[in-house]
């Protein structure tokens, strides 16, 4: 895919061979309809799991791949386990919202992005207290190597990585790594394998099931959807409005020389 001389993404007109240019507008518009899509199916994935907690299949599906992974024990691979999961703890992830938030305000002069960043954390930090509630699911009696309080479904530190990385990934995504292809998928990757080994650390370490997990995770691209659409909204209809501004004072202009 190419783009036209404005710097709007083009198409080709299989008939024609004429590019087609996608307006700013049906950018939005396509992005409108990818969330949502995103959200649904995030969503399904989370009543799936939760209407099914209690049956045999999801107590068999927990113990088995729950053991699994605890069968790989040793104690280097603990002690990177409980580093990791220290990514997912609330003093670490209050400490790097604070940072970044204040980079992104203060020195990039982002204050949107700073904003949806604080957003993302205490938002699914609140969501999964409210779901934790609801649930009530104990934690796992036996083998922890690591203190945890409160209930267990939907993992904290599942749901709130991937919304808070999640979301500073996009970002590094769109900003320092936008202009470069390899360096936004080594983002990508990296962010997913990150996240991904914070949800593990939880397993291996015996304070969540693996479905705590997978709900976690679900929930939080939820809140990380929503919060990425609402910077694609707050982006889209600033243009849109700076663009109204100056189109109407290019016609007072006009009618006014």
């Amino acid at each position: 895919m190419t783009k036209s001389s404005s710097g709007e993404p083009e198409r080709f007109n299989k008939s024609t061979k004429e590019p087609v240019v996608f307006t700013r507008e049906e950018k939005f518009r396509m992005m409108t309809v990818f969330s949502i899509a995103a959200a649904a199916l995030l969503l399904t994935i989370f009543e799936v799991v939760a209407d099914n907690l209690h049956t045999e299949l999801v107590s068999y599906f927990d113990r088995a791949f729950g053991s699994w992974v605890r069968a790989f024990r040793t104690e280097p691979l603990t002690f990177l386990m409980r580093s990791v999961a220290q990514f997912g703890s609330s003093q670490v992830l209050i400490l790097i919202a604070l940072v970044a938030g204040a980079y992104l305000w203060l020195s990039l002069r982002k204050k949107w992005e700073a904003f949806l960043l604080l957003t993302g954390l205490f938002g699914s930090w609140l969501a999964n207290s409210l779901l934790k509630l609801i649930f009530e699911r104990p934690r796992p009696g036996i083998g922890r190597l690591a203190d945890a309080s409160g209930y267990s479904f939907p993992s904290g530190n599942a749901m709130i990585s991937i919304a808070f990385y999640g979301f500073i990934a996009y970002l590094i995504m769109q900003g320092a790594a936008g202009k470069n292809p390899a360096a936004k998928k080594t983002v990508l990757l990296s962010a997913v394998l990150f996240i991904l080994l914070i949800g593990l650390s939880r397993i291996y370490l015996g304070v969540h099931y693996p479905t705590d997990i997978l709900a976690g995770y679900a929930a939080g691209g939820i809140w990380l959807t929503a919060v990425i659409y609402g910077l694609k909204a707050i982006r889209y209809y600033t243009y849109t409005k700076k663009n109204s501004i100056e189109a109407k004072l290019s016609d007072r202009l006009k009618k006014n020389p």
